[in-house]
């Protein structure tokens, strides 16, 4: 993550605003690069069928489950007072099961945070990634008719701009917390 982001988040948690403009900047490239990937583009197209989404669902899991670990490792270690755990993604991948498909090896050993700053940025493109499953949701509801009785496809967490700044500025005040004593 870019360090003048870090320094900044530290200096003025009131800039929260301003911290997600220049995330959403710096990460609008790769952001773009990943909606338009073989594997995820089909999954906001009426082509959209089962098999595809079921192997998104593998690639996503291999890679956010150990982020998800690491940002606890992290939280966990700095004794933040930062409730992670209902934000967690991965328990509700219980799609997996559904498509009778177990969780696959993990992609990675996850991201190695060492800083506040590194922390937020994996949170941002978490709580990000959380408002583009709420548009996948709704595209698996009208395609393929996953919310039929009997299914068990779970809606995401609601999640929008102004959760994720409030996750941002939560986690900005507990870490200058931590920080400052």
């Amino acid at each position: 993550m870019n360090t003048n982001i870090h320094h900044r988040m530290l200096k003025d948690t009131d800039s929260v605003a301003e911290l997600q403009t220049e995330l959403r900047a710096t990460t609008r490239d790769l952001h773009h690069r990943l909606d338009h990937h073989d594997l995820l583009a089909p999954l906001v197209r009426s082509s959209l069928d089962v098999a595809d989404y079921a192997l998104a669902l593998q690639a996503l899991y291999a890679i956010n489950a150990p982020t998800e670990q690491a940002i606890s490792d992290y939280i966990d270690a700095q004794g933040l007072a930062f409730d992670y755990a209902s934000r967690r993604r991965m328990p509700d991948l219980v799609d997996l099961e559904y498509f009778g498909l177990s969780a696959p090896q993990l992609a990675w050993g996850g991201p190695s945070i060492r800083s506040a700053g590194q922390l937020v940025g994996c949170l941002y493109v978490l709580e990000g990634s959380t408002m583009g499953g709420r548009v996948i949701y709704k595209q698996l509801q009208s395609v393929l008719k996953l919310n039929q009785p009997g299914g068990r496809l779970r809606r995401p967490r609601r999640t929008d701009h102004a959760h994720v700044a409030s996750v941002l500025d939560i986690c900005s005040r507990n870490l200058l917390t931590r920080t400052n004593h």
